[in-house]
């Protein structure tokens, strides 16, 4: 099981959170038809907006932690591989006749 949610699951919040909010808007603001649309479309675009910068900015932290990792592995890989060089060298030596 994860940690925690991940973005997954703060996305679907704020999703949720924003039409919330819409609704509520609707149902307790005392404004004309016109105005009161006028409004929730700015808002959803603004929530838009604002989820469009969050996913950008959630995708540019994932990309940053794959290249991180990546350099890890490589250096596992690049160490691993010596070793077992060495192995094989001090082997071949071991049995090698004399």
């Amino acid at each position: 099981m994860a940690k925690n949610g991940g973005f997954g699951t703060f996305f679907s919040g704020f999703v949720i959170g924003g039409a919330a909010g819409t609704v509520m808007a609707l149902l307790y603001a005392p404004q004309s038809g016109e105005k009161m649309r006028s409004e929730i479309k700015n808002k959803a675009e603004a929530t838009y907006i604002d989820a469009q910068k969050k996913m950008s900015e959630a995708l540019t932290e994932l990309q940053t932690k794959i290249d991180k990792v990546s350099a890890d592995v490589d250096q596992v890989v690049i160490k691993l591989g010596k070793d077992v060089s060495d192995e094989v060298g001090q082997l071949a030596a071991a049995v090698a006749p004399d």
